[in-house]
């Protein structure tokens, strides 16, 4: 009792009513949408590998039929017939000359400046590039030299047209060299475990005892993380860099069933979440309040290729065969309720939001919750509604005197005169004398209360307990909503909308 005179006496009589059209598979506001982009948007092909913003605010995709170019509006896809060295793009990014490479699998570069595609036809120099293996990673330095690394130790550096090529002995066989940034603009250079700094004296790499054999990095760059707290996908888990590698920290270890090779992008938005793509496990966001843990799943079932947020704080997701995936700004400050938090289910119908700092909900078993927007407390109640199956709430509301209104398949119930009981009210019985279902109520002008209901439209005014049916008994019809307005009562059911000249 002591519960449910605490959820009765801290309805606002202020109150903004969403009454759910059909099931809610969880708690969350549904404005925000998930797009998927695909061939038939103008995309080069469904199987997206990488995705970047250059200087000039255009979205660049990489995948296995070209690469396309996005304005914010339409898509525009290049290919080899254009001038890409190869239509299989893993890895796109901009230099300091702004010009956009294209890392490939064949090995072979391109890349695209002032409207033109440039390849080993018209500038020379990138036949000296070729190194006959895929690439890796990328960097650019402060300097504007290009770094790149592929598949067998294998290193090369450009500075202008002048490129020059690295190859060495190490005792870490891998995927190739990965690059860090501890400091704006200078790269650290990471064999899996081995770190290693660039003699650009001698112009070579030597192996670093300093740093090698903490954590082993096999993982690409954390694309636009913060440089003061960026965080590397190892093969122990989730590393948060310091400014040296004295100061690196394990944030999450990865379990026995976890590993590396699933995790692929990660970006870290600075306000304690980590975002990270998976192969197998869907778009995993950590939440780092007290310890770091996965908080919220996303896009579960899609194998995920590389994450990335633009400047406008929409995230893009690239993926294998299933498209493009868009999650616009503002996502991120969604939080999630459902039955493991407490409530009666994942089935949910109907939301009131009370006041500033609380919300109810309706649910499919006759559950009505109250959530605090505040510490995010659920506490539930739930209605004697009778009959298993046929008890969803399907409308929330408060009248002017405060009382709680709730509709169900079963009825209207109230807690009459603002008190802890609540009373089923029979508005307008069926043969089997059962209420028939509400899909609606909605607060008059005058403070009256409309019940839409399953055959037709009550009434009851504020001074008085007693139900009216406004509709004659022929013109009952399945109910959904309605509305006062000056001109009269606007009526929404099967049969379409209607305006009913209401007079007393």
């Amino acid at each position: 009792m002591k519960q449910k005179r605490r959820i009765f006496r801290t309805l606002s009589i202020l109150i903004f009513i969403l009454t759910a059209i059909g099931p809610v598979d969880k708690l969350y506001a549904q404005q925000f949408t998930i797009r998927n982009y695909s061939p038939s948007d103008g995309l080069a092909s469904s199987n997206i590998y990488c995705s970047i913003q250059d200087s000039k605010g255009f979205m660049w995709f990489g995948t296995d039929a070209g690469v396309s170019r996005f304005d914010g509006r339409r898509f525009e896809s290049f290919s080899m017939d254009e001038g890409l060295s190869d239509n299989e793009v893993f890895k796109i990014f901009e230099d300091k000359q702004n010009r956009i490479w294209f890392l490939t699998l064949s090995g072979r570069l391109s890349f695209f400046q002032n409207g033109i595609f440039y390849n080993e036809s018209n500038a020379p120099f990138l036949q000296s590039v070729f190194l006959g293996q895929s690439w890796v990673d990328y960097f650019v330095d402060e300097s504007g030299k290009i770094w790149l690394s592929a598949v067998g130790n294998k290193v090369i550096s450009i500075d202008g047209d002048i490129v020059r090529r690295y190859q060495f002995q190490s005792r870490f066989v891998g995927n190739g060299m990965v690059f860090m940034e501890r400091q704006k603009g200078k790269p650290d250079f990471y064999l899996g475990s081995v770190n290693y700094v660039f003699d650009d004296k001698n112009k070579r790499f030597i192996e670093s005892d300093k740093c090698s054999g903490k954590f082993s990095f096999n993982r690409t760059k954390a694309a636009g993380s913060d440089l003061k707290s960026i965080i590397r996908i190892c093969a122990e888990g989730l590393v948060k860099m310091g400014g040296t590698c004295s100061g690196d920290t394990l944030l999450y270890a990865f379990s026995n069933t976890e590993s590396e090779e699933d995790y692929n992008a990660i970006y870290y938005n600075g306000n304690g979440e980590i975002w990270v793509s998976t192969r197998n496990q869907g778009l995993l966001i950590f939440s780092q309040r007290d310890s770091v843990r996965i908080n919220r799943v996303l896009l579960k079932g899609v194998i995920q290729n590389s994450l990335f947020k633009d400047r406008e704080g929409n995230f893009w997701i690239a993926s294998q065969n299933k498209g493009l995936f868009m999650i616009p700004s503002g996502f991120k400050k969604i939080t999630y309720y459902n039955s493991t938090d407490g409530l009666p289910s994942d089935n949910l119908f109907s939301l009131a939001s009370i006041g500033n700092d609380m919300v109810m909900v309706g649910s499919d078993n006759g559950g009505v919750s109250t959530v605090s927007l505040l510490n995010g407390i659920v506490e539930n109640f739930y209605l004697d509604t009778q009959i298993p199956g046929q008890n969803r709430v399907l409308s929330l509301i408060t009248d002017s005197a405060n009382t709680l209104w709730i509709g169900t398949d079963q009825g209207v119930f109230s807690n009459k005169e603002n008190t802890d009981v609540l009373v089923r009210y029979p508005i307008l019985t069926n043969q089997f004398s059962l209420p028939y279902s509400v899909k609606n109520i909605t607060k008059g002008k005058d403070g009256t209360i409309f019940i839409s209901h399953f055959a037709g439209i009550a009434e009851k005014k504020p001074d008085d307990w007693k139900f009216v049916n406004l509709l004659k008994s022929q013109e009952s019809i399945r109910t959904y909503s309605c509305y006062q307005a000056s001109t009269g009562l606007y009526v929404s059911n099967i049969q379409g909308l209607h305006l009913y000249r209401m007079i007393h």
